[in-house]
Order: C-alpha cells, then structure tokens, then sequence
C-alpha cells in the first residue's frame, strides 16, 4: 500500500482536509506562506505577544511537516512515474 498512487493521493487529500487553509497545490505558494508567518511571529515577539507568537510558529512548523512529507510522496513518485505503467 505505501507504494501505491492512491497512498500518495490519500496523503495529498487528507493534508488538504486537515490543513484546509493551506494552499498545498503551489509549493511556491507554500513557501511564501511560511516566510509570512515567520514574519508575523518575529513581529509578535518584538510587540511582547508571546501567544500570538507560538501560534504562528507552530503554524511555520505544521508547513515544515507538510513540506517534507510532500517532498517524500512527489520524489518517489517521479521513481516509479507513469511512464511504468503503459506496458
């Protein structure tokens, strides 16, 4: 099963559920979303908002999770690719 295409497509759903406000098509978009919240969690450690703060890191560190396992499903799908399944 973990080799499978419709794993990777279950994966890629199930982040789009659970991190709906998330853009996870564009991994430019995704990036750029995190450099926001990184700004914006800086600024509220310099304004002493130290709750808004956490939440906006471990919003960085959710995008951070996010990415690698994106990476991991896309990298070994380009292995097998579709290519090995006309025959």
């Amino acid at each position: 099963m973990y080799g499978s295409d419709e794993y990777f497509i279950l994966l890629e759903r199930n982040f789009k559920i659970k991190y709906g406000d998330i853009n996870l098509e564009n991994l430019h978009a995704l990036n750029r979303h995190r450099e926001k919240r990184n700004r914006q969690a800086i600024k509220a450690y310099l304004k002493l908002q130290f709750k808004r703060a956490k939440q906006l890191q471990k919003e960085v560190k959710r995008i951070d999770t996010i990415l690698l396992e994106l990476e991991k499903s896309r990298a070994i799908n380009k292995k097998k690719g579709f290519h090995y399944y006309l025959e």
